[in-house]
């Protein structure tokens, strides 16, 4: 009885923590759309957007996978998966050398942190080097990052495609396919851990993937 009483609590906090991702990007796309020349509350709305796809989709990662996290290990996860999502967006500085919004929101090119062939580089070295280093915190920190990555990008390829360097960009993702997307991405990467048989130890990033 207990197990299926669990098993409820756990299905409504992933429906609702689906449902608060779709509001999300919806409301975010809807006032980002609707504010072409206020640029600065425009990037503010935009990446703010990034960053809260980004920590909810880790949510519904941790909510769905068969392990328990204490609290500040979930937490930090959900926040390590916002910021990185959010960050993405310092290479539109970096690449227009300059801290003018202007500037970097006019750029001729991409910069190179949104080109997808780059998280898949860095997801490799890391879970690579977590599985080297039989480092448990690693491969979860490699997934976080792929999933903060592809929350971003794949937002983004509404507006410009996917862009895999040195193949070239996809057409652009229908914004349905976006929502579908990002939605399905954390149980896929939940679906991933619950078949290695992520098994809890007293270390909070103790696993055994």
């Amino acid at each position: 009885m207990k197990y299926y009483e669990q098993f409820f609590i756990r299905r409504t906090h992933s429906i609702c923590a689906v449902a608060l991702l779709v509001a999300v990007s919806l409301l975010g796309d809807h006032l980002v759309s609707r504010n072409h020349e206020k640029h600065a509350f425009k990037a503010i709305v935009d990446n703010s957007t990034h960053f809260l796809i980004g920590g909810i989709s880790w949510l519904i990662v941790c909510i769905n996978t068969t392990f328990v996290l204490n609290h500040s290990g979930c937490l930090f996860q959900i926040l390590l998966c916002g910021v990185i999502a959010s960050i993405i967006d310092v290479d539109h500085f970096l690449s227009a050398k300059s801290l003018s919004l202007k500037d970097a929101t006019n750029l001729k090119e991409r910069p190179f942190l949104h080109c997808s062939t780059v998280p898949v580089v860095i997801f490799s070295c890391v879970f690579l080097f977590g599985n080297f280093m039989r480092s448990v915190t690693w491969r979860l920190n490699a997934l976080v990052i792929l999933v903060a990555f592809s929350s971003h990008h794949i937002r983004d390829a509404t507006r410009r495609g996917l862009w895999f360097a040195p193949f070239g960009s996809t057409s652009l993702i229908p914004y349905p396919v976006y929502i579908a997307l990002n939605c399905g991405i954390p149980y896929v990467i939940s679906f991933i851990l619950n078949c290695a048989h992520v098994r809890p130890t007293q270390d909070q990033y103790a696993y055994e993937v």
